[in-house]
């Protein structure tokens, strides 16, 4: 019975059809809420680039190269021309720049190319899985080659791959590379193209192409090259990923990446399971935390071994270095020509610097979090960096608060289970538990669909067990218009009171699959149990559930009051630049104010002035703002969307 649900799962994945067995099944989502937020913020920014703006390639062998690595989320407009019009439908490029998607990229951060259009919608909701139509491009600005010629070996490079986390596309879908020059008007001319196909599991890698200026006509004033691709157009589909674009002249086509050796994963949290906790749970409990955190280099050097040496820096909400350890010996990195390709499991380009917890510092009186910088070293081949951000806060996680794909049951009365584990010693009351449902490209009406939401105990062999919570009325809602954006279920007061390991989840009332959001770059397989027809199973898929306990907002300390947590409208105006104000400011009151970009990254740490923030040094774009008040530690946090 394993097996058949297993190959309908499959099916679903590849054809998107109506299943008819029972079993649990993932379907590609029907938008993106990470871009489509970022297309707002864009918008606001957005600088036009003219025609006779022109770049002129340097007379050396670096090129100009864009790697992707950056934080913002839409092309960067040094290399890219921000006014790509696509022809179908009038949106600018419709890429999303990410570092979730793609498989062993060449370095942190890809730009891909899918369905979907520039606001994360699909460019067209009604067409079918088989309706391949124009998608995305990606077009660069002009460039002013009048000064070279075909003898300087001008080449641009790239590095491509097919399906990565995403869905494969098919064979009638294709990646196009194109050139447009003085000599053909408007026309664009196709010089290398890949058709669409299913990767095998060994086929991980990034392939890279070189594709030579050959032709004279090159060679002028108002050259420009623009990669595109050819999807079904309903949604998150056929996935393409582009990485490390390099235009420049060549003495060897084999030396364009020697000595480059980067950081290719976002770090994962350093909570031995949790991508999050509450904050009382990690100060009450043993330290939970791994003896070793586990990031991915990539060595792309030709020939040999490379030798780095790391460090890392742990920072408090404040910025204040709270550890910082020398320089350590790291080892040595192989090629990664050597390995062909490589998976989570793998370990040639698995790097283990030694991870100290928050073991010595001051107890966390309310939700905060920590940055961790990690950098290594490699003599003359260079250094890279990547910042990790460690949260503590009201609920327990897994997820890293982005969906790749929803994740859903079929069958009547379907069960579907989430095992946490409560620190040694920990007993505390649920609150609530938090749901992301993410709008899928089979969504009909399912909205309307009521679920028992749910809650077991440890029963034998570590399954679910006796039902010691269960609620009915509940509903899913669809309207992820917003990343991070979680449904609040509430648990009636004092009535789940836990310990040890438990499970939330649901019972579905009707058939229909209810797709939650679920995210593939941190693997909780082996946490998610579902049932529908009477023994319990965990998940064939390797990802986690967008779904989150919720317990007290602080600790129970013989009458203290809690400490709330909450997203409100406190700050105004939104959009704003120059300042923002704090909605019924008291001057008695005093707030810490602090805003984060969207990587985590705190780029502002003030106090609350007359009521005023001062926001003139940050760049527009979309920002978390969060206030404490330092009277009583309540916490608030806000989006807000810094504009010109």
């Amino acid at each position: 019975m394993r097996k058949v649900i297993f190959c309908a799962a499959l099916l679903a994945v590849s054809t998107f059809a109506q299943a008819q067995i029972p079993g649990e099944y993932l379907m590609p989502l029907r938008s993106n809420p990470v871009q489509a937020e970022a297309a707002r913020a864009y918008s606001m920014q957005r600088s036009a680039v003219a025609p006779g703006d022109t770049i002129v390639l340097p007379n050396n062998s670096t090129g100009i190269t864009d790697d992707f690595s950056y934080d913002s989320h839409r092309p960067d407009t040094l290399l890219w021309n921000p006014d790509a019009v696509q022809p179908n439908n009038g949106n600018y490029s419709g890429v999303f720049i990410n570092r979730g998607w793609a498989i062993a990229p060449v370095n942190l951060g890809v730009c891909t190319f899918d369905g979907l259009d520039f606001s994360g919608q699909p460019y067209d909701p009604l067409a079918g899985v088989n309706n391949v139509a124009p998608a995305d491009y990606l077009t660069s600005n002009w460039f002013n080659l009048s000064n070279k010629s075909v003898q300087d070996s001008v080449s641009i490079r790239f590095y491509w791959q097919a399906q990565g986390r995403g869905y494969a596309p098919n064979a009638a879908d294709s990646f196009l590379l194109q050139f447009n020059y003085p000599a053909i008007g408007n026309d664009w001319k196709t010089v290398w193209f890949q058709t669409g196909y299913t990767p095998s599991f060994s086929d991980t890698n990034f392939h890279v192409a070189i594709v030579m200026l050959d032709d004279p006509q090159y060679f002028a004033n108002g050259f420009r090259f623009r990669f595109r691709n050819y999807a079904s157009v309903g949604g998150s589909n056929d996935h393409w990923h582009l990485d490390n674009v390099r235009i420049m002249d060549l003495s060897s086509v084999f030396d364009s990446l020697a000595g480059d050796i980067r950081y290719a994963y976002q770090p994962r949290t350093i909570l031995t399971d949790y991508s999050s906790m509450p904050w009382w749970h990690y100060n009450q409990s043993p330290l939970p935390v791994v003896s070793n955190q586990r990031l991915f280099i990539r060595s792309n050097v030709s020939q040999g071994t490379a030798f780095v040496s790391s460090n890392y820096e742990i920072r408090n909400s404040s910025g204040v270095v709270i550890h910082s350890p020398a320089l350590t010996a790291a080892g040595t990195i192989l090629p990664y020509d050597s390995i062909g390709f490589y998976t989570d499991a793998a370990g040639a380009n698995i790097w283990n610097p030694p991870t100290a917890g928050f073991s010595g510092f001051s107890p966390m009186t309310g939700p905060d979090f920590f940055t961790i910088d990690y950098e290594f070293r490699a003599g003359a081949q260079g250094r890279d960096s990547v910042r990790a951000v460690q949260r503590f806060n009201n609920f327990y996680s897994y997820d890293d608060g982005t969906a790749e794909v929803g994740y859903g049951l079929y069958g009547v009365n379907s069960l579907l289970a989430y095992q946490f584990t409560l620190p040694a010693g920990v007993t505390d009351t649920l609150r609530a538990v938090q749901m992301y449902f993410m709008p899928v490209q089979d969504i009909d009406n399912l909205d309307l669909r009521q679920f028992r939401l749910t809650v077991w105990d440890n029963g034998p062999g570590n399954q679910p067990g006796n039902i010691v919570y269960q609620q009915s009325g509940y509903t899913p809602d669809y309207s992820a218009d917003a990343p991070n954006r979680f449904i609040t279920y509430t648990i009636d007061s004092g009535t789940v009171i836990l310990s040890g390991t438990y499970y939330i989840g649901w019972q579905q009332l009707a058939i229909d699959r209810l797709y939650i959001g679920f995210d593939f770059n941190n693997n909780n397989a082996d946490k998610i149990f579902y049932n529908t027809s009477g023994p319990w199973y965990t998940s064939i898929f390797e990802g986690s559930l967008m779904m989150r306990p919720v317990f007290r907002t602080g600790p129970d300390l013989s009458g203290v009051g809690e400490n709330p947590v909450a997203e409100t409208n406190m700050l105004f105006p939104n959009p704003a630049s120059g300042t923002v104000q704090l909605r019924n400011w008291n001057g008695s009151d005093q707030f810490a104010a602090e805003a984060m970009d969207m990587t985590g990254r705190t780029v502002l740490n003030t106090q609350v002035s007359n009521g005023s923030i001062d926001i003139s040094a940050l760049p527009p774009g979309m920002y978390f703002f969060r206030l404490r008040n330092l009277q009583n530690d309540a916490v608030m946090t806000q989006r807000i969307i810094v504009a010109q």
